[in-house]
C-alpha cells in the first residue's frame, strides 16, 4: 500500500493530481484526470512561559514602588494619600521579571501611571478591575503569557485608544473594556474563541481587528457558539458591542488541505466527492474509487495518476 504524506508550513501550498486510467481494446491508454490539490498547510504555535530571572523587587521605572507580595503585585492599603493603590508609581511602569500576577485594583485609580512594560515578565494573570480609571493610559499591550484578564481590568479608562493581545488570552470576560469611549482598535492575535457579554459596552469607538493564525481562518463574530445565530461584522459589530453588550463568539475553522477529483473528459458518470474534505495538515487521506461511474466510451477505468498525460505516480483506490 502506498501512503501519501502531506506536509506544509506557513502559507505555501503544493499540488498532486492523480489521472484515471482507462483503455481501448487497441490498448492504447486513455488518462481521466483528477485533481488532488493540497492547499494551506499551517501550524499553530503558542508562546510559553519562560523562567525568569528576579529583578530588584518593588521598583517602578519612574518613581514610586510597586506593592509585590510573593510573585503577585496586590493593592496597596496605604493612607497617604487615602486608598493609595501603588499610587507612589508613575510614568511608564515596569513589572518585574518574577511577577506571575497583577492582583484586582492593583493600580487603579492612578492617573500618573501612563504605560505598562511588559518586558521580559511572566505574567499569567490580570485581576479584576486591575487598571480600572487609570486614565494615564493610552495604549496596552497584553503578552502572550497572559491567559486571563479579569472582570472590568480595564474599564473607565478615559484615554485608552489602543490594545494588541497576545496568543495566551482566548476569551475576554464581562466589563473588561467597559465605558472606554477613546478605544478604537482592539487587535487579537490569537484564535480568541469567546467575547462575554458587556465587555465592550460603552465603547462606541471600538474596531475589533482579528488575524488569521496558523492553521486557522476566521470566518466572523456569531450570536451562537455554533454559528447558527446572527452574524456581525463592521460597524453592526461595533454597535452588538458597545451599544447591546451582546456575547459573541468567533467562527473559526481549520485550513488544511482540500481534495478534488476530475473527470479529466468522461463521457458520462460523475467523479466522487471526498466528503473528508477539507483535512488538517498531516491527515491520512485514502484515495476514492471510482464511485460514481465514470464512463469513456471504448475505455475503462484502471486507477488514477499524479499527471494528466500519466507521466507522474499511479494511485489506486483505497492508496492512502
Amino acid at each position: 500500500m502506498r501512503h501519501i504524506s502531506f506536509f506544509g508550513s506557513g502559507k505555501n501550498s503544493s499540488s498532486h493530481l492523480l489521472i484515471a486510467k482507462l483503455r481501448r481494446s487497441s490498448r492504447k491508454t486513455w488518462k481521466v484526470l483528477a485533481a488532488f490539490v493540497a492547499m494551506t498547510f499551517a501550524f499553530s504555535v503558542l508562546s510559553l512561559p519562560v523562567s525568569a530571572t528576579s529583578v530588584s523587587p518593588n521598583a517602578c521605572s519612574v518613581s514610586g514602588t510597586i506593592d509585590v507580595v510573593g510573585t503577585a503585585i496586590k493593592y496597596n492599603y496605604g493612607t497617604t494619600p487615602a486608598n493609595a493603590i501603588n499610587k507612589g508609581c508613575a510614568g511608564v511602569i515596569t513589572i518585574p521579571d518574577y511577577v506571575t500576577e497583577i492582583g484586582g485594583s492593583a493600580f487603579g485609580s492612578n492617573s500618573a501611571v501612563t504605560g505598562i512594560n511588559f518586558g521580559n515578565s511572566v505574567v499569567t494573570s490580570i485581576g479584576s478591575q486591575a487598571f480600572i480609571v487609570a486614565n494615564g493610559l493610552t495604549s496596552v499591550a497584553i503578552p502572550d503569557s497572559v491567559t486571563y484578564v479579569g472582570v472590568g481590568a480595564f474599564e473607565y479608562e478615559a484615554n485608552l485608544t489602543t490594545v494588541t493581545v497576545g496568543s495566551g488570552l482566548v476569551e475576554i470576560y464581562p466589563w473588561v473594556f467597559h465605558n472606554d469611549p477613546k478605544l478604537a482598535s482592539v487587535t487579537f492575535s490569537n484564535p480568541l474563541t469567546h467575547i462575554q457579554y458587556n465587555a465592550f459596552v460603552g465603547a462606541s469607538n471600538v474596531v475589533i481587528h482579528m488575524q488569521d493564525q496558523p492553521g486557522y481562518t476566521f470566518l466572523g463574530w456569531n450570536t451562537s457558539q455554533n454559528g447558527s445565530g446572527t452574524t456581525y461584522a463592521g460597524a453592526a459589530l461595533t454597535e452588538a458591542l458597545a451599544t447591546d453588550g451582546w456575547e459573541l463568539y468567533a467562527q473559526w475553522t481549520v485550513a488544511g488541505s482540500s481534495v478534488t477529483y476530475d473527470g479529466n473528459g468522461n463521457t458520462d458518470g460523475s467523479v466522487p466527492t471526498d466528503d473528508s474534505s477539507p483535512y488538517a495538515a498531516d491527515s491520512e487521506v485514502t484515495v476514492l474509487a471510482n464511485t460514481n461511474n465514470l464512463v469513456k466510451s471504448g475505455s475503462h477505468f484502471t486507477g488514477w495518476n499524479t499527471k494528466a498525460d500519466g507521466s507522474g505516480t499511479d494511485y489506486a483506490p483505497t492508496d492512502t
